[in-house]
């Protein structure tokens, strides 16, 4: 067995609760050699983290079941990984896991019942490093470096202080393309639409709820709700899709097909109210750091949403602010590029930490704000330029 100063390589994870990312990379240059995707089987128990969290406090079994779930699908696909690459499981020597508050609690078997009210406690706060016997209980990595990442909040978890990190770290910092950049946002889009405002040094963030509508109501299509949402923008400008929202009589009752997406009322319902619950977010959060849209130099847009989102129609939609048009840069899934770089430098971890342990960031409660559920019906059929639909 090689003494792990002899391996070369690391398993990076971006644990999300629809879908797990993962790739294997090679310690001294940072590259990914191989990556890989899986659906999050925890799924059985709520599309989103507030349902597990609620089953896990009905069952307190159903939090053991739900991290070896997590815990041998990880094993299952490492192992294929590695195999097709011609390596064994004890050539890794560093694992990095990064995800969301909740899910880095269930993998620690940490109570989570009071993440699910208010005032969202967490246990979770600065990220863990152990042996990787912690979550692989038969130490199948042969002691490898276990890296969990922390939380800010109970809503803004490690993954978005991963991406957060790699932007600074990596993207903007001196001597990389994009350093002249200071005000900047991140949007991360997925089950929940986590966001972050720098300006002037200063952290801002807020998350959204979007449901099933950007990663899961359209899986069974093999469509991303960014397909979903170019299809309704068609809709809507060849008016087969009414300015209510509603679908043109007879589709209002056996939906229709718009570029190879299969849309209902259903669909069409979920994807304007996560788009609302996206634009409030990034209006409220503005105005809590006191900036205007113009005042970002640059808009990163991560997730595999973002990858694939149709900018054109995110504006038409009134999804995105017209005004972030030339200032956005897709940067694909940003926690795991933040993973990938904690596999590279374990000294990476302490940046993010940085941002708990200082109190960094300040975190805004969007349910909380005055007129915030006004704000929300006002952007469910608005559209930029103050059109509708």
């Amino acid at each position: 067995m090689k003494g792990i100063s002899d391996r070369k390589y690391a398993y990076a994870v971006d644990l999300g609760s629809t879908s797990i990312d993962t790739a294997i990379v090679e310690i001294e240059t940072g590259k990914k050699l191989m990556e890989r995707s899986f659906k999050n089987r925890q799924s059985l128990y709520g599309s989103d983290v507030i349902n597990r969290i609620l089953a896990a406090s009905r069952d307190k079994k159903k939090l053991t079941t739900m991290k070896a779930m997590v815990s041998d699908d990880l094993r299952e696909n490492a192992s294929e990984m590695l195999n097709d690459l011609s390596l064994k499981k004890d050539d890794i020597r560093k694992i990095c896991i990064c995800g969301n508050a909740t899910m880095i609690s269930i993998l620690l078997e940490y109570d989570i019942e009071s993440m699910g009210h208010a005032p969202f406690d967490t246990k979770l706060h600065e990220s863990i490093t152990c042996s990787s016997d912690l979550l692989f209980e038969d130490d199948y990595f042969c002691g490898a470096q276990l890296f969990l990442t922390g939380t800010a909040s109970a809503f803004i978890g490690g993954d978005v202080l991963a991406g957060m990190t790699y932007i600074e770290r990596r993207l903007i910092a001196p001597k990389c393309s994009l350093s002249k950049i200071k005000n900047w946002m991140l949007l991360d889009l997925g089950t929940n639409g986590e966001m972050v405002i720098c300006s002037s040094g200063k952290y801002f963030a807020t998350s959204a709820s979007c449901g099933p509508a950007f990663e899961g109501s359209l899986r069974r299509q093999h469509v991303y709700g960014s397909g979903a949402l170019s299809a309704i923008a068609l809709g809507l400008k060849t008016k087969n899709i009414l300015k209510n929202g509603a679908l043109k009589p007879p589709f209002d009752e056996k939906g229709i097909t718009i570029s190879n997406v299969r849309l209902n009322s259903d669909i069409i319902r979920d994807i304007i109210l996560a788009k609302a619950a996206i634009r409030t977010g990034i209006d409220f959060l503005l105005d809590e750091a006191g900036i205007d849209a113009d005042s970002l130099d640059a808009v990163f847009l991560a997730g595999g949403f973002g990858f694939y989102l149709d900018l054109d129609a995110a504006y038409y939609l009134g999804l995105l602010p017209k005004t972030f048009d030339g200032r956005v840069h897709v940067i694909g899934n940003s926690s795991l590029e933040g993973a990938c770089c904690i596999c590279k430098d374990s000294d990476f971890l302490s940046f993010i930490d940085d941002y708990i342990v200082n109190n960094k960031i300040t975190v805004l409660q969007l349910a909380d704000r005055k007129n915030y559920q006004d704000a929300l019906m006002e952007n469910i059929y608005a559209a930029e330029g103050g059109m509708t639909f």
